[in-house]
């Protein structure tokens, strides 16, 4: 089963993605809650930064199916104002969907979303600042989503610690990190937080392209 909505990115235009499987009811569930909470584009902005957080920090717990909620909840934020979807966001968001439902074991769903997010950074070119100085990144996105998918063909699981940073850099949680994402009180959170790490160091080059910038979450 599927939504009606069209994953097509066409010149000049941004179309929302389209959802299979259990993933359907989750989206049309937050998409009607969005409609009530966030009527501005700051409540918007707001419910993204939160968003943001807490589904990087479930999936780097391994909470896979709060993860999951968290990322189509995103979704439903962002394409509630499709007028100024940051492309990037949005193709990133779809393959974090797929990365869940493929943790899940919902594997021919996951193939779906992986498929919708390698069309979204298809048609997504990357920009000339970010390229100047870190390379082709969406060129490297779409690489790591085939390798998903190529894991798939395999039957293998793939690695829960890896990851593509916001400037297409393959990275891996540390067990440090992961140890503060499951414990959000211990005294490691403070500064180990794969979330307050990766604001700090990759946000400040993103905002000057208007790229992912503070909403952004890893592939």
């Amino acid at each position: 089963m599927e939504t009606d909505s069209t994953a097509v990115t066409t010149k000049g235009e941004m179309s929302p993605a389209r959802h299979y499987g259990r993933a359907v009811a989750l989206y049309e569930m937050y998409k009607e809650k969005v409609a009530e909470e966030t009527k501005s584009r700051w409540s918007r902005k707001s419910a993204q930064n939160t968003l943001a957080e807490e589904a990087q920090t479930a999936y780097t717990a391994g909470d896979y199916e709060l993860a999951l909620n968290k990322f189509l909840h995103f979704l439903a934020v962002l394409e509630s104002d499709l007028k100024s979807v940051d492309r990037e966001i949005h193709a990133s968001l779809v393959s974090n969907v797929g990365s869940c439902l493929h943790r899940l074991e919902c594997v021919d769903d996951a193939k779906e979303y992986y498929q919708q997010a390698l069309d979204y950074f298809t048609n997504c070119p990357t920009g000339r600042v970010t390229w100047l100085f870190y390379g082709d990144i969406n060129q490297r996105r779409v690489e790591f989503i085939k390798s998903r998918l190529g894991d798939i063909a395999l039957g293998a699981e793939p690695d829960p610690t890896k990851y593509l940073d916001a400037n297409g850099k393959e990275q891996h949680w540390s067990k440090r990190q992961i140890a503060a994402a499951k414990d959000p009180d211990s005294t490691w959170s403070a500064w180990v937080s794969p979330r307050s790490w990766y604001r700090w160091y990759y946000t400040p080059l993103n905002k000057q392209e208007g790229g992912a910038g503070d909403t952004s979450v890893p592939l």
